[in-house]
């Protein structure tokens, strides 16, 4: 991943450049298109501009596959993960785990 100011500043020292910053977001743009890099022009995500797309397809296979860590028997489990904290982390995991097959909501504690 590079900064946006990166891509521009690389365009500068470059033998080709592009002069305006419209059409380096539209390059930028193309670029996505043809799978060659991630980049979304919208003001939260265009700052990111993800050089191997295949990384990010990795990524998201191992996080889709991923199964949650929790016990199948908490009786199996020490007395301290036996807890009522414990037992309210583990319902509170498995309804954000829940969402995530459902409606692809993920939530920090899953990662």
């Amino acid at each position: 991943v590079v900064s946006h100011s990166t891509v521009k500043q690389l365009n500068k020292e470059g033998t080709v450049r592009i002069e305006d910053s419209d059409e380096l977001d539209l390059f930028l743009r193309y670029l996505h298109e043809t799978g060659t890099v991630i980049y979304f022009s919208i003001e939260v995500l265009r700052d990111n501009v993800l050089l191997d797309p295949a990384w990010l397809i990795d990524a998201l296979k191992i996080l889709i596959n991923a199964r949650p860590n929790l016990p199948d028997n908490p009786a199996d489990n020490d007395t301290e993960s036996n807890s009522p904290a414990a037992s309210a982390a583990h319902s509170d995991i498995t309804q954000q785990w829940s969402d995530f097959k459902k409606k692809g909501i993920l939530t920090v504690e899953l990662v």
